[in-house]
């Protein structure tokens, strides 16, 4: 029996529906991979040297590091190679983890070509990663990175350095302390140079200070209130003052003579007790200002 003509149309419907139903399915599912953070997914898909194998997970980093070009994805393969010892690895891997991130974290030596070196991003994720190394080998590396000149724009080459305090700070080695205590204490910027300039300087200084609060070394706390006592800028002075808070474990005022003297006698000075007439003058004051 032939289908009638309404028949034929309610199946062509039928068809459609069924059709719209599966696109609809495959755009929502595609749309619920970005809402989950699977950026990588848009990324990949959208990248000249499309890869299937990076749209449902992620090859080994050393093939990434060896067999692509991409310096997108060798700067993700460097943020994934976690030290090896610290996780069940043998020591020949731990020197190959540490040579590849040295390589990639530090300008390029004479007559050895790294081009990892020369792109921004990987050289980031190579500084950030080494941060979380408890290798000894570490801390050198993370300090030419931060005192070697950068080639790299002056917005990157700020927030390279900046990176590099930070990892210094994250290995908790005193290793580390000279580098800081170096970078806390440069002078501030000069009158001519430009605004990003003298807001890097102070970036650093405080990324500096805020790592020296975790030691309690003579040479961090004279740090501290030397710039406690001497500083310009407010935000760096009052970093300062929560960071010897904290290094010393005191909840002293932030007046340097009170933290100059904790530093050399070992005791703060003693706090004067107002006289009977003051204190009610205080409180009149206080009474006056609440009520204001």
């Amino acid at each position: 029996m032939t289908p009638k003509r309404g028949q034929w149309w309610r199946a062509g419907r039928a068809v459609g529906r069924a059709v719209s139903g599966a696109a609809a399915a495959a755009v929502s599912g595609a749309a619920l991979l970005g809402a989950c953070g699977c950026a990588a997914f848009w990324s990949e898909v959208s990248s000249r040297e499309r890869d299937m194998t990076f749209v449902w997970g992620r090859p080994d980093p050393l093939v990434v590091l060896r067999d692509h070009t991409d310096n997108q994805r060798k700067a993700d393969a460097l943020a994934r190679l976690q030290e090896p010892l610290q996780n069940g690895g043998t020591k020949v891997e731990q020197d190959l983890y540490i040579q590849i991130l040295s390589r990639a974290a530090l300008n390029e030596e004479a007559g050895r070509v790294e081009p990892m070196s020369r792109d921004p991003l990987c050289r980031l994720s190579a500084i950030r990663v080494l941060g979380e190394y408890k290798d000894p080998r570490v801390v050198p590396i993370l300090e030419k990175a931060y005192l070697d000149p950068q080639p790299f724009t002056p917005e990157m080459n700020a927030i390279i350095r900046q990176q590099a305090l930070a990892s210094l700070d994250q290995t908790g080695s005193k290793e580390a302390l000279p580098v800081l205590i170096r970078a806390a204490r440069q002078p501030s910027s000069s009158p001519v140079s430009s605004l990003t300039e003298r807001q890097s300087i102070v970036d650093e200084k405080v990324a500096a200070v805020r790592a020296l609060g975790k030691h309690s070394h003579y040479e961090a706390v004279d740090t501290l209130v030397h710039l406690l006592e001497t500083d310009k800028d407010v935000a760096v002075r009052h970093c300062a003052h929560e960071s010897l808070k904290s290094a010393t474990k005191r909840d002293l005022p932030d007046d340097p003579a009170q933290w100059r003297a904790l530093l050399t006698t070992g005791t703060a000075p003693a706090q004067p007790t107002a006289n009977p007439i003051e204190r009610v003058t205080g409180w009149l004051s206080r009474s006056d200002g609440d009520k204001k």
